[in-house]
């Protein structure tokens, strides 16, 4: 069974693509994702998605269609990096965005929103460059985006 799906000569997935040829693409991709993910867990998913992407390489005379959105490697690549971004941006970024959220803070910096009441552009951009809200408000963005970047560096 479990070599049926992570067969190295990829059967079961070029099959079953042309048996779903008809489909929407959003049904494939429902399908796919999920054939991916077991892929992934069977330690076969890297491997697979090279070989898929190697065959596309090869096959394609135009490079400028390469890796069309209904090829199967595109298929496949973008199933493997919805499940896998997934997990990476719930690891990095979650917790942070949530922190935001649910902050009191404000982390506006848009001169525009800050000086809602600002006749003209030219007197906003002078407010901005002395503005203390603003430039509050940037330090607390930028410790946010510093802890984002932080989590996104120490991903293994």
């Amino acid at each position: 069974r479990d070599r049926i799906i992570a067969d190295e000569n990829m059967i079961f997935l070029k099959t079953l693509n042309k048996i779903l040829g008809t489909q929407g693409a959003s049904a494939k991709k429902d399908i796919f994702k999920h054939i991916i993910a077991v892929l992934l867990y069977k330690g076969k998913g890297v491997q697979i998605l090279k070989k898929l992407s190697d065959e596309e390489i090869e096959s394609t005379l135009d490079p400028t269609c390469i890796f069309r959105s209904n090829s199967l490697a595109s298929l496949c690549l973008d199933c493997f990096l919805r499940v896998v971004g997934s997990e990476l941006l719930q690891c990095t970024i979650k917790q942070p965005i949530e922190d935001i959220l649910g902050s009191k803070k404000s982390y506006e910096i848009d001169p525009l929103r800050l000086h809602k009441n600002a006749i003209t552009e030219e007197v906003i951009e002078q407010h901005s460059m002395h503005n203390p809200e603003m430039s509050k408000n940037s330090k607390y963005l930028l410790k946010r985006v510093s802890q984002i970047w932080g989590n996104i560096q120490r991903v293994d």
